[in-house]
């Protein structure tokens, strides 16, 4: 049996092509020879621990992709899955660290929006998809170090229902806006981390959403001081009810210093929580 998943796992086609996307330290590990515990075993010895989980996740998307072509289902592409093991691994890590804290360090978890420091503009970004109407909703809201909205937006785009893409558009509105509205301190916030990584990461992007990630990273650059940070979908409540009026509405509209009446209540109940801070 371990045979068999050696050569389905490690050694076919379709697997070597995931395999290609993953990092260099496990691309030169690779054997070519043996069961899949043995070549388990071979690279355990080799790598990082980092790399050895992502191998981990990385095989069980592969066993599951096989299932799912097995039953008459689509086959993901070699970057959409190496994708989705790192991002499964991420949420992994984040509900492992929330529930086992480490010993004598019980950070406080945040479950809510925070207001950034003074003097700086927080945006936060999220996208909503309508897959049968085949519609991507982007949902942005700006505010200031009071809690203050300085501004929100929503705005839709016809024939994309890829999520990771949507949220590269959704990154790249936001730095639009901002840097539109003349604002030079700025902290972006999304809940999607595969994408805040690639915004981060100095390295060229090689994802379908390359071009989209340059074309925000180039927007950066125009202000004097900028972040990109990961936080939990808890915090990105008015972001996600902006997305989705935009794409059930199919509207394009930015508010100036206020927000849609849909979408208040959300606000509301953000700001109640900052009261209780």
């Amino acid at each position: 049996m371990w045979g068999v998943a050696g050569h389905f796992l490690w050694r076919c086609t379709s697997s070597t092509a995931v395999w290609a996307e993953c990092s260099r330290s496990l691309q030169k590990s690779v054997i070519s020879e043996g069961d899949f515990l043995s070549i388990f075993h071979h690279i355990s010895i080799r790598v990082e621990v980092e790399d050895l989980e992502l191998m981990a996740v990385t095989a069980y998307k592969l066993w599951t992709r096989r299932n799912q072509l097995v039953f008459g289902g689509m086959i993901l592409p070699p970057i959409c899955l190496m994708e989705g093991a790192r991002e499964t691994l991420s949420e992994f890590k984040e509900a492992h660290a929330a529930l086992h804290p480490a010993r004598g360090d019980c950070p406080r978890v945040r479950v809510s929006w925070e207001k950034p420091l003074v003097g700086w503009i927080k945006l936060n970004w999220d996208e909503a998809i309508d897959e049968e109407q085949k519609l991507m909703g982007v949902g942005l809201v700006a505010r200031d170090s009071t809690g203050k909205v300085r501004a929100s937006m929503c705005n839709f785009l016809p024939y994309l229902t890829d999520a990771a893409v949507a949220e590269a558009y959704a990154a790249r509105h936001g730095a639009e806006l901002l840097r539109d509205m003349g604002f030079r301190k700025i902290l972006l916030e999304g809940d999607v981390q595969v994408i805040v990584q690639a915004i981060n990461s100095a390295g060229a992007c090689s994802a379908r959403y390359a071009s989209i990630i340059a074309n925000t990273r180039d927007i950066l650059q125009s202000f004097s001081s900028w972040r990109v940070l990961f936080v939990r979908r808890e915090c990105n409540s008015v972001a996600l009810s902006l997305a989705r009026m935009a794409v059930t509405q199919c509207l394009f509209q930015v508010w100036i210093e206020s927000v849609p009446d849909l979408v208040q209540n959300c606000v509301s109940v953000e700001q109640g929580r900052l009261s209780l801070v």
